[in-house]
């Protein structure tokens, strides 16, 4: 468990929920950035199914680290999320992003991604990426990738500027294309918070949450 205070909280699987329109059935608790084999082998041996990692995770070798211990596991009982960044003109066409996806399976060391994500989308203009979509349609037809998602933290506004936090999630909601969403949810907006649920439920869109608060 982890202790707050005088108060100590036991975190364990209570539930695995559906996520979205994937049909998938994940625990609510899952595995995010592990940077130990014999931690991450203990988790999934726990009963997490999710594990989310990211290409830029230190450098690729968080996917390899990934890698290595889901071989010791029936593939089919993970549900991997990696995420590739396309800000400021990192991926400049379709094909580096297909690129980029065959690397991350190789570092993964399975021959699917469950959930391929776009990384921190800063706005609305990347919701509609013309080069992830293309690519996210001929990695799903050639079986290297089942869903597709978006992680937001909100805009940045020395990079790229374009709405605000519940703007961009709303725009990924009304674009229709994506299966999963990932944003922050906690007491600080969490009217925000319920709005963007809410719309996901209506749309049978996943939602992951990021930054909450583990004592409420």
């Amino acid at each position: 468990g982890r202790e707050y205070g005088a108060k100590t909280i036991e975190v364990k699987i209570k539930d695995y929920r559906r996520l979205g329109r994937t049909n998938v059935k994940i625990s609510d608790i899952g595995s995010g950035i592990p940077y130990s084999p014999s931690v991450l082998k203990a988790v999934i041996e726990s009963g997490v199914n999710f594990i989310e990692t990211a290409e830029s995770y230190d450098n690729g070798k968080n996917e390899i680290l990934i890698g290595n211990v889901i071989r010791e596991f029936e593939r089919e009982k993970v549900f991997i999320a990696t995420k590739i960044n396309t800000t400021l003109g990192l991926a400049d066409s379709s094909d580096d992003i297909i690129r980029r996806a065959e690397e991350s399976l190789k570092r993964l060391n399975t021959p699917y991604i469950d959930l391929y994500m776009e990384h921190q989308v800063q706005s609305i203009i990347k919701v509609s990426d013309r080069n992830f979509h293309k690519a996210c349609d001929r990695l799903a037809k050639d079986g290297k990738i089942r869903f597709r998602g978006l992680s937001c933290h909100g805009t940045f506004w020395w990079q790229e500027q374009g709405g605000s936090l519940e703007d961009i999630l709303m725009a990924a909601i009304a674009d229709g294309r994506y299966d999963v969403l990932f944003f922050p949810y906690n007491f600080l907006d969490h009217e925000m918070g319920e709005r963007v649920i809410d719309a996901c439920k209506s749309n049978d869109i996943g939602t992951m949450i990021m930054k909450s608060n583990p004592v409420s």
